[in-house]
Protein backbone atom coordinates (compact mmCIF):
# COMPACT_ATOMS: atom_id res chain seq x y z
CA UNK A 1 0.00 0.00 0.00
CA UNK A 2 1.39 3.62 -0.44
CA UNK A 3 0.14 6.79 -1.40
CA UNK A 4 -0.64 7.33 -5.22
CA UNK A 5 -1.27 11.11 -7.13
CA UNK A 6 -3.05 11.41 -9.76
CA UNK A 7 -2.88 14.44 -12.01
CA UNK A 8 -3.31 16.06 -15.20
CA UNK A 9 -0.69 16.91 -17.15
CA UNK A 10 0.20 17.28 -20.99
CA UNK A 11 -0.14 19.84 -23.76
CA UNK A 12 -2.33 22.90 -23.15
CA UNK A 13 -2.30 21.85 -19.23
CA UNK A 14 1.12 22.63 -18.22
CA UNK A 15 3.22 21.54 -15.05
CA UNK A 16 1.01 23.18 -12.61
CA UNK A 17 -1.09 20.28 -11.32
CA UNK A 18 2.32 17.88 -11.79
CA UNK A 19 4.51 20.22 -9.43
CA UNK A 20 2.35 20.74 -6.63
CA UNK A 21 1.28 17.20 -7.08
CA UNK A 22 4.91 16.13 -6.99
CA UNK A 23 5.29 18.87 -3.61
CA UNK A 24 3.17 16.76 -1.81
CA UNK A 25 4.12 13.20 -2.94
CA UNK A 26 7.40 14.36 -1.66
CA UNK A 27 6.39 15.58 1.57
CA UNK A 28 4.32 12.39 2.27
CA UNK A 29 8.09 10.18 1.57
CA UNK A 30 9.55 12.85 4.08
CA UNK A 31 7.46 11.45 6.45
CA UNK A 32 7.66 7.84 5.88
CA UNK A 33 5.50 7.08 3.09
CA UNK A 34 6.00 5.21 -0.33
CA UNK A 35 4.05 7.50 -2.67
CA UNK A 36 3.93 7.80 -6.87
CA UNK A 37 2.27 10.16 -9.33
CA UNK A 38 0.28 9.07 -12.21
CA UNK A 39 -0.68 11.07 -14.82
CA UNK A 40 -2.53 10.96 -18.10
CA UNK A 41 -1.11 8.08 -20.63
CA UNK A 42 1.22 9.99 -22.84
CA UNK A 43 2.08 12.84 -20.92
CA UNK A 44 5.19 10.57 -18.73
CA UNK A 45 7.40 12.18 -20.99
CA UNK A 46 6.62 15.79 -20.41
CA UNK A 47 7.31 15.00 -16.42
CA UNK A 48 10.82 17.02 -15.14
CA UNK A 49 13.61 14.95 -14.09
CA UNK A 50 13.44 17.19 -10.85
CA UNK A 51 10.05 14.99 -9.72
CA UNK A 52 11.07 11.63 -11.24
CA UNK A 53 14.00 11.90 -8.80
CA UNK A 54 11.88 11.78 -6.16
CA UNK A 55 8.59 9.78 -6.90
CA UNK A 56 8.16 6.89 -9.83
CA UNK A 57 6.07 8.71 -12.50
CA UNK A 58 3.27 5.97 -13.87
CA UNK A 59 1.06 6.24 -16.52
CA UNK A 60 -3.21 5.56 -16.29
CA UNK A 61 -2.95 3.08 -18.73
CA UNK A 62 -1.07 0.79 -16.59
CA UNK A 63 -3.47 -1.28 -13.71
CA UNK A 64 -4.03 0.92 -10.90
CA UNK A 65 -1.80 -0.16 -8.19
CA UNK A 66 -3.55 -0.75 -4.33
CA UNK A 67 -3.08 2.44 -2.93
CA UNK A 68 -4.50 3.68 0.97
CA UNK A 69 -4.62 7.21 0.36
CA UNK A 70 -5.52 8.80 -3.08
CA UNK A 71 -4.66 12.61 -4.15
CA UNK A 72 -6.42 13.90 -7.34
CA UNK A 73 -5.38 17.16 -8.86
CA UNK A 74 -7.42 17.32 -12.06
CA UNK A 75 -9.86 19.49 -14.08
CA UNK A 76 -11.26 16.09 -14.92
CA UNK A 77 -11.41 13.46 -11.76
CA UNK A 78 -12.83 11.16 -13.28
CA UNK A 79 -10.97 10.20 -15.93
CA UNK A 80 -8.55 8.89 -13.19
CA UNK A 81 -8.16 5.36 -11.71
CA UNK A 82 -8.63 5.52 -8.08
CA UNK A 83 -8.58 2.83 -6.12
CA UNK A 84 -12.09 3.03 -4.10
CA UNK A 85 -10.56 1.67 -0.99
CA UNK A 86 -8.40 4.68 -0.66
CA UNK A 87 -8.98 7.67 1.58
CA UNK A 88 -9.38 10.52 -1.24
CA UNK A 89 -7.66 13.99 -1.08
CA UNK A 90 -8.96 16.19 -3.70
CA UNK A 91 -6.41 19.44 -4.98
CA UNK A 92 -9.17 21.42 -6.18
CA UNK A 93 -9.19 24.76 -8.25
CA UNK A 94 -12.61 25.76 -7.17
CA UNK A 95 -13.88 25.12 -11.23
CA UNK A 96 -14.71 21.59 -12.18
CA UNK A 97 -16.38 18.43 -10.70
CA UNK A 98 -16.32 17.73 -7.11
CA UNK A 99 -14.76 14.17 -6.14
CA UNK A 100 -16.38 12.22 -3.25
CA UNK A 101 -13.31 13.10 -0.94
CA UNK A 102 -11.89 13.21 2.74
CA UNK A 103 -10.34 15.79 2.57
CA UNK A 104 -10.52 18.80 0.01
CA UNK A 105 -7.16 21.13 -0.54
CA UNK A 106 -7.66 25.00 -2.24
CA UNK A 107 -5.10 27.52 -1.44
CA UNK A 108 -7.47 30.35 -2.88
CA UNK A 109 -10.71 29.42 -1.49
CA UNK A 110 -13.04 30.03 1.55
CA UNK A 111 -15.56 27.90 3.65
CA UNK A 112 -18.50 30.18 1.63
CA UNK A 113 -16.98 29.10 -1.47
CA UNK A 114 -17.96 25.42 -0.79
CA UNK A 115 -20.83 26.37 1.53
CA UNK A 116 -23.58 23.42 0.06
CA UNK A 117 -21.03 21.76 -2.18
CA UNK A 118 -19.75 19.25 0.03
CA UNK A 119 -20.77 16.79 2.10
CA UNK A 120 -20.72 16.87 6.30
CA UNK A 121 -18.15 14.31 6.32
CA UNK A 122 -15.63 16.05 3.71
CA UNK A 123 -12.84 18.21 5.53
CA UNK A 124 -12.11 21.16 4.35
CA UNK A 125 -8.35 22.30 4.21
CA UNK A 126 -9.07 26.14 2.66
CA UNK A 127 -6.46 29.37 1.97
CA UNK A 128 -2.84 30.18 1.73
CA UNK A 129 -1.44 28.02 4.40
CA UNK A 130 -2.13 24.87 2.85
CA UNK A 131 -0.96 25.88 -0.75
CA UNK A 132 1.59 22.85 -2.01
CA UNK A 133 4.65 24.04 -2.51
CA UNK A 134 8.28 22.03 -2.51
CA UNK A 135 10.15 22.02 0.47
CA UNK A 136 13.14 24.19 -1.53
CA UNK A 137 11.27 26.80 -1.27
CA UNK A 138 10.65 26.72 2.69
CA UNK A 139 14.30 25.86 2.68
CA UNK A 140 15.29 29.23 1.29
CA UNK A 141 12.89 31.64 3.10
CA UNK A 142 14.42 32.91 6.08
CA UNK A 143 17.69 34.20 3.72
CA UNK A 144 15.09 35.79 1.10
CA UNK A 145 12.85 37.52 3.83
CA UNK A 146 16.17 38.90 5.10
CA UNK A 147 17.46 40.15 1.74
CA UNK A 148 14.37 42.13 0.50
CA UNK A 149 14.79 44.84 3.01
CA UNK A 150 16.69 46.37 0.63
CA UNK A 151 14.43 46.67 -2.46
CA UNK A 152 16.48 47.95 -5.43
CA UNK A 153 15.07 46.59 -8.47
CA UNK A 154 18.26 45.19 -10.11
CA UNK A 155 17.04 41.60 -11.22
CA UNK A 156 13.33 40.52 -12.65
CA UNK A 157 12.27 37.54 -12.74
CA UNK A 158 9.86 36.37 -15.82
CA UNK A 159 7.95 32.77 -16.10
CA UNK A 160 4.98 31.86 -16.62
CA UNK A 161 4.64 28.47 -16.48
CA UNK A 162 5.56 25.15 -18.38
CA UNK A 163 3.28 26.04 -21.65
CA UNK A 164 2.74 29.75 -22.24
CA UNK A 165 0.21 29.34 -25.02
CA UNK A 166 0.02 33.29 -25.58
CA UNK A 167 3.87 33.92 -25.05
CA UNK A 168 3.49 36.20 -22.30
CA UNK A 169 7.28 35.38 -21.58
CA UNK A 170 7.54 37.29 -24.92
CA UNK A 171 5.70 40.42 -24.31
CA UNK A 172 6.84 41.01 -21.12
CA UNK A 173 10.22 41.03 -22.61
CA UNK A 174 8.98 43.80 -24.83
CA UNK A 175 7.35 45.65 -22.31
CA UNK A 176 10.40 45.50 -19.88
CA UNK A 177 12.72 46.38 -22.94
CA UNK A 178 15.26 49.71 -21.86
CA UNK A 179 14.95 49.42 -18.23
CA UNK A 180 18.17 48.77 -16.67
CA UNK A 181 17.63 45.94 -15.00
CA UNK A 182 18.95 42.27 -14.94
CA UNK A 183 16.03 39.46 -16.42
CA UNK A 184 16.27 35.58 -15.24
CA UNK A 185 13.54 34.15 -17.81
CA UNK A 186 12.22 30.44 -16.80
CA UNK A 187 10.08 28.52 -18.76
CA UNK A 188 9.75 24.60 -19.72
CA UNK A 189 11.08 23.18 -22.74
CA UNK A 190 7.68 22.24 -24.06
CA UNK A 191 6.40 25.84 -24.22
CA UNK A 192 5.18 26.83 -27.68
CA UNK A 193 7.73 29.56 -27.86
CA UNK A 194 10.30 28.37 -26.21
CA UNK A 195 12.52 28.42 -29.82
CA UNK A 196 12.00 32.27 -29.85
CA UNK A 197 12.41 32.70 -26.49
CA UNK A 198 16.21 31.67 -26.20
CA UNK A 199 16.88 33.13 -29.50
CA UNK A 200 16.40 36.89 -27.62
CA UNK A 201 18.61 35.29 -24.35
CA UNK A 202 21.82 38.10 -23.92
CA UNK A 203 24.23 40.13 -21.47
CA UNK A 204 21.30 41.17 -19.82
CA UNK A 205 18.71 38.47 -20.17
CA UNK A 206 19.33 35.00 -19.03
CA UNK A 207 17.04 32.04 -20.26
CA UNK A 208 16.71 28.97 -18.09
CA UNK A 209 14.53 26.28 -19.69
CA UNK A 210 13.75 23.60 -17.38
CA UNK A 211 15.77 24.68 -14.54
CA UNK A 212 15.34 22.80 -11.33
CA UNK A 213 16.90 26.04 -9.73
CA UNK A 214 13.50 27.94 -9.63
CA UNK A 215 13.91 28.27 -6.00
CA UNK A 216 17.23 30.27 -6.24
CA UNK A 217 16.26 32.32 -9.15
CA UNK A 218 13.26 33.44 -7.27
CA UNK A 219 15.44 33.95 -3.89
CA UNK A 220 18.12 36.14 -5.91
CA UNK A 221 14.96 38.04 -7.72
CA UNK A 222 13.63 41.13 -6.42
CA UNK A 223 10.47 41.57 -8.79
CA UNK A 224 8.73 38.99 -10.38
CA UNK A 225 6.69 38.92 -13.55
CA UNK A 226 4.20 35.52 -13.99
CA UNK A 227 0.93 34.08 -13.54
CA UNK A 228 -1.55 33.44 -11.48
CA UNK A 229 -0.78 29.58 -10.61
CA UNK A 230 0.42 26.86 -8.37
CA UNK A 231 4.05 29.13 -9.13
CA UNK A 232 2.42 31.86 -7.05
CA UNK A 233 2.39 30.52 -3.71
CA UNK A 234 5.85 29.73 -4.06
CA UNK A 235 6.95 33.41 -5.05
CA UNK A 236 4.81 34.43 -1.62
CA UNK A 237 7.14 31.85 0.26
CA UNK A 238 10.20 33.94 -0.69
CA UNK A 239 8.54 37.06 -0.10
CA UNK A 240 8.38 38.30 -3.90
CA UNK A 241 6.50 41.07 -5.05
CA UNK A 242 4.92 40.08 -8.09
CA UNK A 243 3.14 41.76 -11.34
CA UNK A 244 0.64 38.81 -11.65
CA UNK A 245 -1.60 38.11 -14.80
CA UNK A 246 -4.40 35.97 -14.96
CA UNK A 247 -3.80 33.53 -17.99
CA UNK A 248 -7.37 31.23 -17.27
CA UNK A 249 -10.36 31.72 -15.43
CA UNK A 250 -9.32 29.65 -12.61
CA UNK A 251 -6.42 31.95 -11.92
CA UNK A 252 -8.84 35.07 -10.78
CA UNK A 253 -9.19 33.39 -7.38
CA UNK A 254 -5.62 33.83 -7.03
CA UNK A 255 -4.39 36.72 -8.55
CA UNK A 256 -7.73 38.67 -6.75
CA UNK A 257 -6.46 37.22 -3.15
CA UNK A 258 -2.81 37.98 -3.87
CA UNK A 259 -4.08 41.68 -5.21
CA UNK A 260 -6.22 42.23 -2.14
CA UNK A 261 -3.13 41.56 0.17
CA UNK A 262 -1.31 44.03 -1.56
CA UNK A 263 1.44 41.04 -2.04
CA UNK A 264 0.88 41.65 -6.36
CA UNK A 265 0.35 44.24 -8.89
CA UNK A 266 -2.96 43.21 -10.91
CA UNK A 267 -1.78 43.24 -14.86
CA UNK A 268 -4.97 41.09 -16.09
CA UNK A 269 -4.70 39.31 -18.85
CA UNK A 270 -2.71 38.71 -22.07
CA UNK A 271 -4.78 41.04 -23.74
CA UNK A 272 -3.76 43.94 -26.57
CA UNK A 273 -2.95 46.28 -23.94
CA UNK A 274 -0.88 43.95 -22.03
CA UNK A 275 2.50 45.32 -22.63
CA UNK A 276 1.05 48.91 -21.39
CA UNK A 277 0.03 47.60 -18.23
CA UNK A 278 3.00 46.23 -17.45
CA UNK A 279 5.54 48.63 -18.03
CA UNK A 280 3.38 50.80 -16.33
CA UNK A 281 2.91 48.63 -12.91
CA UNK A 282 7.09 47.77 -13.49
CA UNK A 283 7.85 51.51 -13.35
CA UNK A 284 5.28 51.69 -10.51
CA UNK A 285 6.56 49.72 -8.38
CA UNK A 286 9.93 49.43 -9.02
CA UNK A 287 10.35 53.19 -8.11
CA UNK A 288 8.64 53.14 -4.84
CA UNK A 289 10.64 51.28 -2.26
CA UNK A 290 7.98 51.59 0.29
CA UNK A 291 5.75 49.55 -1.95
CA UNK A 292 7.79 47.10 -2.64
CA UNK A 293 9.03 46.43 1.16
CA UNK A 294 4.81 46.26 1.47
CA UNK A 295 4.99 43.51 -0.97
CA UNK A 296 7.24 41.50 0.08
CA UNK A 297 5.49 41.22 3.23
CA UNK A 298 2.11 40.85 2.64
CA UNK A 299 3.33 37.90 0.18
CA UNK A 300 5.34 36.19 2.75
CA UNK A 301 3.01 36.76 5.02
CA UNK A 302 0.19 34.72 2.91
CA UNK A 303 2.08 31.29 2.32
CA UNK A 304 4.76 30.25 4.51
CA UNK A 305 5.37 27.12 2.02
CA UNK A 306 4.81 24.39 4.93
CA UNK A 307 1.15 24.15 3.48
CA UNK A 308 2.51 20.21 2.31
CA UNK A 309 3.03 19.10 6.43
CA UNK A 310 -0.45 20.63 7.30
CA UNK A 311 -2.03 18.42 4.48
CA UNK A 312 -0.11 14.89 5.28
CA UNK A 313 -0.48 15.41 8.84
CA UNK A 314 -3.96 16.15 8.43
CA UNK A 315 -4.44 13.19 6.03
CA UNK A 316 -3.77 10.78 8.87
CA UNK A 317 -6.66 11.15 10.46
CA UNK A 318 -7.81 11.56 14.11
CA UNK A 319 -9.01 8.64 16.86
CA UNK A 320 -11.07 8.80 20.47
CA UNK A 321 -9.64 8.27 23.71
CA UNK A 322 -11.44 6.56 26.30
CA UNK A 323 -13.29 9.64 27.24
CA UNK A 324 -14.53 10.48 23.91
CA UNK A 325 -12.26 13.11 23.15
CA UNK A 326 -10.91 13.86 19.05
CA UNK A 327 -7.07 13.46 18.91
CA UNK A 328 -5.13 14.69 16.53
CA UNK A 329 -1.91 15.36 14.94
CA UNK A 330 -1.07 19.06 13.43
CA UNK A 331 1.79 20.62 11.93
CA UNK A 332 3.91 22.73 14.22
CA UNK A 333 2.69 26.71 13.90
CA UNK A 334 5.03 29.75 15.06
CA UNK A 335 2.36 30.54 17.83
CA UNK A 336 3.42 27.56 18.96
CA UNK A 337 6.49 28.36 20.31
CA UNK A 338 5.65 29.69 23.72
CA UNK A 339 3.92 26.50 24.06
CA UNK A 340 6.81 24.21 23.39
CA UNK A 341 9.11 26.24 25.96
CA UNK A 342 6.73 25.46 28.44
CA UNK A 343 6.71 21.86 27.87
CA UNK A 344 10.11 21.75 27.24
CA UNK A 345 11.12 23.45 30.73
CA UNK A 346 8.61 20.97 32.82
CA UNK A 347 10.81 18.79 35.44
CA UNK A 348 8.69 15.91 33.48
CA UNK A 349 9.86 16.42 30.01
CA UNK A 350 13.62 17.41 31.23
CA UNK A 351 14.05 14.42 33.69
CA UNK A 352 15.07 11.72 30.93
CA UNK A 353 15.60 13.96 28.52
CA UNK A 354 19.72 13.56 26.53
CA UNK A 355 19.97 17.33 27.83
CA UNK A 356 18.35 17.49 31.15
CA UNK A 357 18.75 21.38 30.96
CA UNK A 358 16.36 23.83 30.79
CA UNK A 359 16.68 25.77 27.42
CA UNK A 360 17.44 29.02 28.16
CA UNK A 361 14.64 31.24 25.59
CA UNK A 362 17.24 32.29 22.74
CA UNK A 363 18.15 28.66 23.13
CA UNK A 364 14.75 28.05 22.59
CA UNK A 365 13.90 30.56 19.64
CA UNK A 366 17.03 29.51 18.31
CA UNK A 367 15.69 25.63 17.99
CA UNK A 368 12.61 26.22 17.10
CA UNK A 369 13.33 28.49 14.29
CA UNK A 370 15.35 25.76 12.97
CA UNK A 371 12.52 22.81 13.32
CA UNK A 372 10.22 25.57 11.32
CA UNK A 373 12.81 25.83 8.61
CA UNK A 374 13.86 22.04 8.55
CA UNK A 375 11.85 19.73 5.68
CA UNK A 376 13.29 16.93 6.72
CA UNK A 377 12.08 16.60 10.37
CA UNK A 378 8.75 16.67 11.06
CA UNK A 379 7.24 18.29 14.19
CA UNK A 380 3.67 17.82 15.04
CA UNK A 381 1.51 19.03 17.73
CA UNK A 382 -0.88 16.32 19.69
CA UNK A 383 -4.00 17.88 19.88
CA UNK A 384 -7.02 16.34 22.19
CA UNK A 385 -9.72 18.38 21.57
CA UNK A 386 -8.35 20.57 20.12
CA UNK A 387 -6.08 21.53 23.13
CA UNK A 388 -2.28 20.95 22.49
CA UNK A 389 -1.56 18.32 25.11
CA UNK A 390 1.91 17.36 23.48
CA UNK A 391 4.13 16.80 20.68
CA UNK A 392 5.85 13.88 18.58
CA UNK A 393 8.95 14.38 16.50
CA UNK A 394 10.44 12.67 13.90
CA UNK A 395 13.80 12.38 12.67
CA UNK A 396 15.53 10.91 9.62
CA UNK A 397 18.54 8.86 10.72
CA UNK A 398 18.95 6.82 7.18
CA UNK A 399 19.60 8.15 3.79
CA UNK A 400 19.32 4.87 2.75
CA UNK A 401 15.92 3.16 3.77
CA UNK A 402 12.68 5.02 5.52
CA UNK A 403 14.82 5.31 9.18
CA UNK A 404 12.81 7.93 11.50
CA UNK A 405 13.95 8.36 15.39
CA UNK A 406 10.54 9.10 17.20
CA UNK A 407 10.52 11.63 20.36
CA UNK A 408 7.30 12.46 22.39
CA UNK A 409 6.37 14.65 25.32
CA UNK A 410 3.21 15.00 26.92
CA UNK A 411 2.01 17.84 29.07
CA UNK A 412 1.43 16.75 32.29
CA UNK A 413 -2.18 17.54 32.81
CA UNK A 414 -2.55 14.93 30.70
CA UNK A 415 -0.96 11.58 31.32
CA UNK A 416 -2.30 8.59 32.24
CA UNK A 417 -5.44 9.73 29.73
CA UNK A 418 -3.74 7.42 26.68
CA UNK A 419 -2.82 10.06 24.95
CA UNK A 420 0.54 9.53 24.76
CA UNK A 421 -0.54 5.95 22.98
CA UNK A 422 -2.74 7.38 20.39
CA UNK A 423 -0.41 10.04 19.08
CA UNK A 424 2.26 7.02 18.51
CA UNK A 425 -0.79 5.15 17.08
CA UNK A 426 -1.46 8.34 14.62
CA UNK A 427 2.62 8.72 14.08
CA UNK A 428 2.80 5.10 12.94
CA UNK A 429 -0.13 5.78 10.61
CA UNK A 430 1.82 8.64 9.34
CA UNK A 431 4.88 6.60 8.59
CA UNK A 432 2.92 3.86 7.60
CA UNK A 433 6.08 2.19 5.35
CA UNK A 434 9.09 3.47 7.75
CA UNK A 435 10.91 1.96 10.72
CA UNK A 436 10.78 3.78 13.69
CA UNK A 437 13.39 4.11 16.29
CA UNK A 438 13.17 5.17 19.88
CA UNK A 439 15.84 5.88 22.55
CA UNK A 440 14.40 5.49 26.28
CA UNK A 441 16.62 6.10 29.28
CA UNK A 442 16.34 2.73 31.07
CA UNK A 443 14.66 4.39 34.06
CA UNK A 444 12.13 5.90 32.60
CA UNK A 445 9.50 3.24 32.70
CA UNK A 446 6.54 4.94 31.71
CA UNK A 447 7.57 5.78 28.44
CA UNK A 448 9.14 2.10 28.14
CA UNK A 449 5.54 0.73 28.81
CA UNK A 450 4.19 3.36 26.70
CA UNK A 451 6.14 2.07 23.45
CA UNK A 452 6.07 -1.08 24.18
CA UNK A 453 2.07 -1.20 23.81
CA UNK A 454 2.31 0.26 21.26
CA UNK A 455 4.14 -2.65 19.41
CA UNK A 456 7.85 -1.36 19.48
CA UNK A 457 10.06 -4.24 20.77
CA UNK A 458 13.92 -4.03 22.45
CA UNK A 459 16.94 -3.74 19.74
CA UNK A 460 19.61 -3.14 22.30
CA UNK A 461 19.89 -0.75 25.66
CA UNK A 462 17.64 1.54 26.04
CA UNK A 463 16.10 1.68 22.36
CA UNK A 464 13.50 0.22 21.31
CA UNK A 465 11.96 -0.40 17.03
CA UNK A 466 8.62 -0.54 15.56
CA UNK A 467 8.57 -2.18 11.68
CA UNK A 468 5.94 -1.50 8.99
CA UNK A 469 3.75 -4.35 8.73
Amino acid sequence: MSVTLHCDAGPGIGLGHVLRSAALGAEFVRTGRRARLRVPVGAAVGVPDRVRRVLPVEEEGIPAPATDIAVIDSYRPTMHTVDGKARLIALHDGDGPLPVAGFLVNAAATESDYASRTTASCRLLLGPRYASVDAAFAIRRAGALAARTSCEVRRVLVSFGGDDAANATGRSLDALEGRSVEIDVALGSGARHVRDIAARASARVRVHIDTPEMPALMADADIAVGAAGSTAWERCTLGLPTLIARLAANQNGVADMLVGAGAAADIRSVDAGFETRLAAAFDRVAGDRALLVSMAAQAAALCDGRGTKRIVLAAVGDETDRMGRRIRLRAVEAADAAWFLNLQSRPETRRYARNPAVPTPDEHRLWFARMLANAAHTLAVVECADVPAGFVRLDPTSAEEMRFEVSIAVDPAFHGKGVGSTALRLTRACARDAVLEAEVHEDNRASRALFAGCGYRPTGPGRLESRPT
